[in-house]
């Protein structure tokens, strides 16, 4: 049984393995292999980082490795091994493959210890379900056993995850029973963790053979399986730019929030996908462009726009027109008398922007223009207060008026 070279691993790699697979390396390396399960994972990747060399030699390491694989078909009274079955034995028919419901493969999870309970609900947010979903599985091949009726064999290969240039690594699983009724009993993976029966590579290959079943591929009506659907996805890496590549996670997640999707909306709408130094039009530019035309088509014609010089946009918010129109070097100095009624006539507004205004406030108290322009106007709310304001010094104008008459004609006003 050839191994492959050991892949780049990571810590998340580490918290998939298997206790099984975890002793084994622990084992390999002469290094303590009690405790519980996460105490297992700190100390493998430790030895890991560490690089710590393996005390065995590459025959010791095969031998091992040999003799556990003949164990777990012994385990399993598996009479015929997969891999010395001929290649005419192996067919790739997916109505042949046996019915494995998400019950089934679960069930054989947990059963082997794999995983825990938790990762059943989050199973989509694994690396065996990314594997899957990212065409990692190569095609799926089938074969009964010719000893013993009651097992039958799947096969394939998975691409590594770090190393996709690599060679694949293969995979065999083992059930028993009749098709719609089998139970899985054992496999076998050619990587690192392969040795602890279950890895993320035998768990992506069940769940392409889950999928035919929930697709119905498995017992279809005539003709109703996708051509090619099963044929294998290996191809290889072209190098390309960062910018044409694709990043994504198979994993579910929350929908954006109404504040996320309108920054996205901002950021693409804002997006220029021109290059940096055509993005401003010069006269030379322009010219070349048209000079272009006229020897390519003489018989085209240009129409050229002017930009249009009057702007009945959203007016400037009072405070800020105050202040301009105050601030003017024809208004220092001068008495209120006499720009009062000039900034009225400069505060009128078009009926274009009478429509802008209404347009732009919509949603009043939610929307951030609506207060800018409601500062120093005489709205509903206000009105009384002003209209107030303005009676009361209208009639103190008067009364002041009233006593500068009685007292120009010599009559002294009561108190």
């Amino acid at each position: 049984m050839p191994r492959q070279a050991e892949e780049v691993l990571e810590y998340d790699d580490f918290l998939g393995w298997t206790v099984s697979s975890l002793k084994d390396f622990l084992s390999l390396r002469g290094l303590k292999q009690t405790g519980i399960k996460s105490e297992l994972i700190a100390r493998a990747f430790g030895a890991y980082e560490l690089n710590v060399p393996v005390k065995f030699s590459q025959e010791q390491i095969y031998q091992q490795i040999k003799d556990e694989y003949s164990r777990r078909l012994t385990k399993n009274e598996i009479k015929s091994d997969p891999n010395m079955l001929p290649s005419d034995a192996w067919i790739d028919d997916v109505k042949e493959w046996p019915e494995v419901d998400d019950g089934k493969l679960f069930s054989y999870i947990l059963r082997t210890k794999a995983v825990d309970v938790d990762y059943i609900g989050k199973y989509k947010d694994q690396k065996a379900y990314s594997y899957w979903m990212s065409g990692f599985v190569d095609t799926v091949f089938f074969a009964k056993c010719p000893i013993n009726s009651k097992h039958v064999f799947l096969k394939g290969s998975v691409s590594p995850s770090q190393k996709i240039r690599d060679d694949p690594h293969k995979v065999w699983v083992c059930l028993e029973g009749t098709k719609s009724e089998c139970k899985i009993l054992t496999s076998w993976c050619t990587c690192t963790a392969g040795t602890g029966e279950v890895c993320n590579h035998v768990i992506a290959l069940l769940y392409k053979v889950n999928f035919a079943h929930k697709k119905a591929y498995i017992s279809p009506a005539c003709t109703s399986v996708p051509q090619g659907w099963n044929k294998g996805t290996r191809k290889d890496v072209a190098p390309t730019q960062i910018k044409n590549l694709v990043f994504r996670k198979d994993k579910k997640t929350r929908e954006d929030s109404p504040k996320e999707q309108a920054a996205n909306l901002t950021l693409k709408n804002n997006f220029d996908p021109r290059k940096p130094q055509d993005r401003q039009l010069t006269n030379e530019r322009v010219s070349a462009l048209i000079n272009g035309v006229i020897e390519n088509v003489p018989s085209a014609c240009l129409l050229h726009s002017i930009e249009h010089t009057k702007d009945d946009g959203l007016p400037e918010p009072l405070p800020q027109r105050a202040l301009s129109f105050m601030s003017s070097q024809e208004m220092k100095g001068k008495p209120l008398e006499h720009t009062a009624p000039l900034f009225l006539k400069e505060c009128q507004m078009t009926s274009d922007q009478v429509k802008r205004v209404e347009t732009e406030t919509r949603g009043q108290s939610n929307n951030d223009s609506w207060h800018q322009q409601r500062v120093g106007r005489v709205t509903a709310s206000n009105f009384h207060k002003f209209h107030t304001k303005a009676q009361t010094i209208i009639n103190r104008k008067s009364d002041n008026d009233k006593k500068t008459h009685l007292q120009f004609n010599g009559v002294k006003p009561v108190e």
